[in-house]
């Protein structure tokens, strides 16, 4: 057309031929893009598994005994294993001066075994030391700090006053998927507690939607330890399965897993927790 000759007639039908050609090609291209897109898609996906336990106290405990609820699929626990072999605990240390940061190990042992309510992971300790720190709020120019201070100080009506403790232990464990992991229809396929009663069906906070269900249901936690009979414990247990990939951000879909329970003194016996299952969270692609 620019380099046609003054005069000549417009050649219509090859333009038409051209633009046909052009919006093909350009077709082609937009299709080799989207499936580009979709391969790269596939190979930056991750699929992750995520297993935790905590164990929180406010006193030192003696002879302690947990058995937790522990994922499983079929008749084992790929996390269970996981966590024997390889678990490390993390505690909470307060941020108080005149507090040791650094408190003497506690020596934890694991298994998983066989109860009367099913498969459970074990946590064992003869002491599980426990130290409550009290102090103030110390305000220093523009910044300030807490600073340790006797118990016989400590007022509990004061608000520049508290108090702390370093009885709050976390364990957690990670392992990849080889493929997707379905958190939309995970049970009965994907790692989750073996016991559940009284499961119902309940309102995902109002964002339920075709994949997002919500449920509620009694679990069971064992424990069996010596204490003051003032001493709080909290055990809780927590599984998930997690998908992500990057499409112009990080998007992605999980399913999870709560079981909590908390109980005062001594104990020797089976309690029931509170247990919680959604499945189906996140942006799932077609």
């Amino acid at each position: 057309m620019l380099t046609r000759p003054p005069g000549d007639r417009v050649g219509w039908r090859t333009v038409g031929i051209g633009a046909v050609v052009v919006v093909l090609v350009f077709g082609l291209v937009l299709a080799g893009l989207s499936v580009l897109g979709e391969q790269r898609i596939g190979e930056s996906t991750t699929s992750t598994y995520e297993y935790r336990v905590g164990i929180s106290a406010d006193g030192t405990l003696e002879d302690a005994t947990f058995y937790v609820p522990v994922p499983v699929e079929g008749n084992s626990s790929r996390l269970g294993e996981e966590f024997v072999r390889t678990v490390e605990y993390s505690r909470y240390t307060p941020p108080v001066r005149g507090y040791d940061g650094d408190p003497a190990p506690v020596n934890f042992t694991y298994a998983v075994v066989s109860t009367a309510e099913g498969p459970m992971l074990s946590i064992t300790a003869d002491r599980i030391a426990v130290e409550t720190v009290y102090y103030r709020n110390v305000e220093q120019g523009d910044t300030g700090y807490y600073e340790r201070i006797s118990p016989e100080e400590y007022d509990p009506g004061n608000p520049e006053m508290g108090v702390q403790n370093d009885g709050s232990f976390e364990f957690t464990v990670t392992l990849g998927a080889n493929e997707t992991i379905d958190t939309a229809t995970p049970i009965g396929d994907e790692p989750l507690f073996p016991t559940r009663y009284n499961r119902t069906e309940v309102d995902c906070f109002g964002r339920s939607t075709e994949t997002n269900h919500c449920y509620e249901y009694d679990g069971r936690v064992y424990a069996d330890y010596d204490t003051d009979d003032d001493t709080v414990v909290s055990v809780s247990a927590e599984v998930s399965g997690r998908n992500e990939w990057f499409a112009g951000g990080w998007r992605g879909n999980e399913y999870r897993e709560w079981s909590r329970v908390q109980f005062a003194g001594p104990q020797s016996g089976w309690q029931v927790t509170d247990g919680e299952l959604e499945v189906g969270r996140g942006v799932y692609r077609d």
